[in-house]
């Protein structure tokens, strides 16, 4: 039998023993729109006397649909008028019918200022990226969205602004819609003129016709696997409409009956929400997956124990560690079910999709508490994931982890996710993890299977050599601003948010921003399947999607490149280790409680007093800093990239360097059967 596999977070040792999850729920939901949200006037629509989102109405029936032609020229199922000629044709009405109000006919009189509201309801699975209805009426015409007026074209009286009316207008409803069920409401009315008046239907015809359109914005999930998070801090908060849906709703693939935690977000501080829920958090089992209202967390799920900081300065003074090793470890105090008890999973949220300092802030969080390759393969299997960071280690080298696992090993469930999505993991933090003094060969990492993205560190642009190499990319790895674990509203530069444990999510943010600009630019709402297609849709003129899809290594191949070859400061990175910068003062009782460099989970990481900016970006610099900086300006560039607009950046050195890399790695795992 295996021995028992250690599990480490960059930052802590602490024993996991990966737990089989359980079933996340029933089926997903049917009917989530790949594409456009279209609807057309045709004889299923509902006839008001008024529009029924803005108070009383009454049913009239079902539209029915018109044509001015003679009774042998007309679809059976509509009413000729007789009238002679057509209505002039408008582009983007193509299939409509063109209607009026139910029960009436050529003979029908008084033809002249009768109204119609034609009403129905769009369900709208997600957030609205563009919206629009064309609309044509004889002779005055009216859009309404959730009973207010998106915009109106014709008139009862005046004859050329009733042919305006009959040449049809579109308008923009994208602000009036929100996610789920929305009632769209056209008022049609017939004004003063041809043989009238008063005048039947066949001297005065009536009709109405519109379509609609709703384009959806793409959404990306970033899954964390970690010991927790806070939801209750602003920086995960989404006040839309969309986060009190089921995700199922608008999710492709999200299960379906996943409970949700209520929680209470309003409350003026942490301590009070916390201890008002403090049933909802016993209630939390294992292995169930949850979502929070309220919040972009859209998946939270415990599949392990995530670890209490012994040292919480809010339960007791912090505690000067030794060589680092101190701080986050159960059986220290009362651990809650994903709720962050040690603030090291608020911060990995916080800085790879957080609202205020990261580069995916419109990104979706998936919270797994607890550490190991069971968690991971979970993730992997869920095809509504579609980024991972890991910010956690085995402490036993590749291969030599596989032979000793119990149960699945790290190295092949790493091996598995890289296979199936972009898989970012943290480098490594100094000598066997916590002495800055020489950086950890990744070649020994478990966690560094080949295809995995590997995020190094630097600090404030500033070099860093204490961190694992080589990396594939590297981000700020010290100090960076990142939400607090006992606060509703701190966002603030924090020590926590240290080493590469805070530069893989903040790199994976990155990537997940990519993949959301490749979507948006493709029209692809989902769903995805895992299957090395990131984004598919229509094809684009020029650039990497000119065949209409992104696929895992066109990804990797714009990431990479778009790398800043020379690292530099960003606004996300926040503090700066005092030996890169003397003149920057250590915050208040840091030294006793972190020690040298100010780190409080590597002892002597500190960033060297030389800029990247200083060192030419030569293929000399790949074993410290991979292709470069992942930051605002990478993503930047690599958005451009996508669009067609900027060309990808030739990085023939990297390249062959990495080519190298992922050689020596395919032979490593290879000996594990990873």
């Amino acid at each position: 039998m295996r021995a028992l596999l250690p599990v480490v977070a960059l930052l802590l040792p602490a024993l996991v023993l990966p737990l089989v999850p359980a079933s996340a729920g029933p089926g997903s939901a049917p009917g989530i729109a790949d594409g456009p949200i279209r609807f057309a006037s045709d004889a299923s629509w509902d006839v008001f006397d008024a529009d029924p989102a803005s108070g009383p109405a009454t049913l009239l029936g079902s539209a029915q649909p018109v044509c001015l032609a003679s009774s042998d020229a007309c679809p059976s199922d509509a009413v000729a008028l007789g009238f002679g000629g057509d209505w002039p044709a408008v582009p983007g009405l193509e299939g409509a019918r063109r209607v009026w109000a139910p029960g009436f006919t050529a003979s029908t009189s008084p033809a002249e200022d009768q109204h119609v509201y034609l009403s129905g309801h769009v369900a709208v699975p997600g957030k609205v990226a563009r919206a629009t209805v064309t609309a044509a009426a004889d002779d005055f015409v009216e859009v309404r969205v959730n009973g207010a007026t998106a915009g109106s074209v014709g008139d009862l009286h005046d004859t050329d602004l009733a042919a305006e009316s009959a040449r049809g207008a579109t308008f923009d409803i994208a602000p009036l819609l929100r996610a789920g069920d929305n009632v769209v409401t056209v008022h049609a009315a017939n004004g003063y003129f041809g043989e009238c008046c008063p005048s039947d239907y066949a001297g005065n015809p009536a009709m109405v016709v519109f379509a609609g359109q709703v384009e959806l914005d793409p959404l990306v999930t970033v899954a964390l696997i970690d010991q927790g998070v806070n939801p209750y801090n602003a920086d995960f908060r989404d006040d839309s409409p969309l986060a009190r849906q089921e995700p199922c709703t608008y999710l492709p693939q999200y299960p379906c009956g996943v409970p949700a935690l209520q929680l209470s977000l309003d409350e003026p501080d942490w301590q009070t929400a916390f201890a008002k829920d403090a049933a909802v958090w016993a209630g939390v089992q294992r292995g169930q997956l949850y979502w929070i209202p309220g919040t972009k967390i859209v998946g939270a799920i415990s599949l392990g124990n995530g670890g209490v900081n012994c040292d919480d300065p809010v339960d007791a003074p912090p505690v000067p560690t030794v060589l680092g090793v101190a701080g986050l470890r159960t059986g220290c105090g009362a651990e809650t079910r994903i709720m962050d008890d040690g603030g090291h999973g608020t911060m990995t949220a916080s800085r790879s999709a957080g609202n205020s300092h990261s580069l995916c802030r419109e990104c979706r969080i998936v919270e797994v508490e607890g550490l190991g390759a069971a968690s991971l393969r979970w993730v992997a299997d869920q095809p509504w994931i579609d980024v991972t960071s890991n910010s956690w280690l085995s402490i036993i080298p590749a291969p030599a982890e596989w032979f000793l696992s119990t149960f699945d090993s790290v190295g092949s469930a790493f091996q598995y996710a890289a296979d199936r999505m972009p898989t970012y993991a943290a480098s490594g933090n100094g000598a066997a993890y916590i002495a800055g003094f020489a950086p950890t060969p990744t070649y020994a990492l478990s966690t560094a299977a080949p295809g995995v993205i590997l995020v190094g560190g630097h600090d404030n642009g500033q070099v860093a050599l204490w961190s694992g190499a080589p990396p594939t990319v590297v981000a700020d790895a010290f100090g960076g601003f990142a939400a607090g674990y006992r606060s509703t509203t701190q966002v603030q530069p924090d020590p926590v948010s240290c080493c590469t444990s805070a530069a893989s999510p903040y790199a994976a943010g990155g990537g997940a921003q990519l993949i959301l600009e490749a979507r948006r630019i493709l029209g692809d709402t989902g769903p995805h399947f895992h299957d090395g297609v990131l984004a598919r849709g229509a094809a684009t003129a020029r650039g990497p999607l000119s065949d209409g899809v992104l696929t895992m290594d066109e990804f990797k191949q714009v990431a990479f490149h778009s790398a800043q070859p020379q690292s530099m400061a960003g606004p996300d990175d926040g503090l700066l280790s005092f030996t890169g910068d003397p003149t920057q003062p250590a915050p208040k009782g840091l030294l006793l409680a972190y020690g040298l460099g100010e780190n409080p989970f590597c002892q002597g990481c500190a960033a060297l007093p030389v800029p990247w900016s200083a060192i030419p970006p030569t293929g000399a610099t790949f074993a410290q800093a991979g292709y470069g900086a992942i930051n605002p300006a990478s993503v930047a560039l690599g958005t451009a990239v996508l669009r067609g607009d900027a060309a990808l950046p030739a990085r023939d050195v990297e390249d062959a360097q990495y080519g190298l890399d992922q050689q020596v790695r395919q032979a490593e795992f290879q000996l594990c059967f990873c």
